[in-house]
């Protein structure tokens, strides 16, 4: 609770209780970032972690954890089998539900993707509901280069989250890899995403647990998250940046920082961010003109103008630090997350000449001899004219070989039989294999 003093200045409380309200990291990658929470701030209260990985568990630095299907696939994984993760989630749900017995509201946070994260977290879901907790989810997608079936699963579990969740917050990897660089190395990668996903996860449970000056409450983050919501489409509907700052201008410091993080640097973030919600944090010294301050200056160093949602978190801290946590709610372009890369594998591509445009009722150019037309793309009728490009595939020939072995200077030799085969003939000719001319 906060206190207010008697001459107007908010002073936090001496401990802030977080009985009832959890921090739940679910799958390896949930995991990875509720034990980097504990060591940025070496509390481990209220953060749980659950995974089917046995090695997962055992580098954990969580003090509360659960190793689920031990009996099953002993500690071995899911094998990114999202319907065996749920099995096993609704198998021990006595054990599970006895961890979460007596929660508010939790965090959720995981992977989407693979088998554990994405299976069992609709399951913990219901657990929580069907418990009377609030339940909010934060979940990360996986890389572009992991496939297409990954893609599909964390669309799937991205859709059955935003039927059991409160609220589901989206962030891309992909987007990450894009914004630090390809050169830059894979613990760098994660450890900001790590970082930037605990951030929210923290950001979340003390807009749920603490009461301030200012408060954001689930309510509203569901109102936005409802208006701008995409369909379960596109894998993506949150950018978070982070900043902090300390001294005179602190304030200025922490914006400049937060508008700065990796996941800001697409300039796309802003075209389709649809509201921006703002969490400042600070010790019991944060004045309100300091909150005013920072809003403002945020607003005019925004690149776009949009609607701000502000919030702040009071609590005691070693350092005169100003916090400051970005969300900037929006849509993804799925067409684009979604689009074939051309000439993929596995994906018949022919490369066609930029076509002239031709006018309704124009005869249309022959197709030249030894050329066949390729069947029209999905969707576009045979025959049909207009500016769209024409598809050719070029007819092969087989080359003209002659059967007859010309052995020269050792025509009169004895030929070379082994198992029955005449090893001074050509391999294709032995194996009956046609040869065509390449295109």
């Amino acid at each position: 609770m906060i206190n207010f003093k008697s001459d107007g200045e908010f002073q936090a409380p001496e401990a802030a209780s977080l009985a009832g309200h959890a921090i739940i990291g679910l799958g390896s990658a949930g995991v990875n970032v509720v034990d980097q929470i504990m060591l940025d701030r070496r509390d481990g209260e209220g953060l749980l972690g659950f995974d089917t990985d046995g090695q997962v568990m055992r580098g954990s630095v969580l003090d509360e954890k659960m190793l689920l299907g031990a009996g099953k696939i002993h500690g071995l994984g899911t094998g990114g089998d999202p319907a065996l993760a749920a099995e096993l989630a609704r198998e021990e749900r006595l054990e599970i539900s006895g961890r979460l017995q007596g929660l508010r509201s939790a965090v959720l946070v995981a992977g989407l993707g693979g088998g554990t994260g994405g299976g069992m977290a609709p399951e913990f879901c219901r657990m929580l509901k069907q418990l009377g907790a609030a339940v909010v989810v934060v979940a990360v997608t996986p890389f572009a280069f992991e496939g297409r079936r990954r893609s599909r699963q964390a669309a799937e579990a991205l859709a059955a989250l935003r039927r059991e969740a409160d609220a589901v917050l989206c962030l891309s990897n992909g987007r990450l890899v894009g914004a630090l660089g390809r050169e830059v190395e894979v613990r760098h990668i994660f450890a900001t995403m790590n970082g930037l996903a605990g951030r929210v996860c923290l950001n979340l449970r003390a807009a749920l647990n603490q009461r301030g000056p200012l408060q954001i409450h689930l309510a509203d983050v569901r109102k936005l998250l409802a208006e701008h919501a995409d369909g379960g489409v596109a894998l993506e509907n949150c950018w978070v940046g982070c900043g902090t700052g300390s001294g005179g201008e602190r304030a200025r410091a922490a914006v400049d920082e937060a508008l700065g993080s990796p996941l800001f640097a697409d300039g796309q973030v802003w075209a389709r961010g649809t509201a921006v919600v703002a969490c400042l944090g600070g010790d019991g010294n944060l004045s309100m003109g300091e909150v005013q301050a920072a809003l403002e200056y945020l607003r005019r160093e925004m690149p776009v103008e949009l609607p701000v949602l502000a919030g702040t978190i009071l609590e005691p801290r070693e350092t005169a630090e100003l916090s400051l946590t970005l969300l900037v709610i929006g849509q993804a372009d799925a067409e684009e997350e979604e689009a074939p890369r051309p000439g993929a594998r596995g994906e018949l591509a022919f490369a066609a000449p930029p076509a002239a445009p031709v006018s309704h009722g124009a005869p249309v150019a022959e197709v030249p001899a030894g050329v066949a037309a390729a069947p029209a793309p999905p969707g576009r009728a045979a025959g049909h004219q207009g500016t769209e490009q024409r598809y050719f595939a070029q007819q092969q020939e087989e080359l003209p070989l002659d059967q007859k072995i010309y052995r020269g200077r050792f025509e009169k030799s004895a030929p070379t039989i082994f198992h029955g085969e005449d090893l001074d003939q050509p391999t294709f000719m032995r194996q009956n294999i046609k040869i065509r001319l390449s295109s």
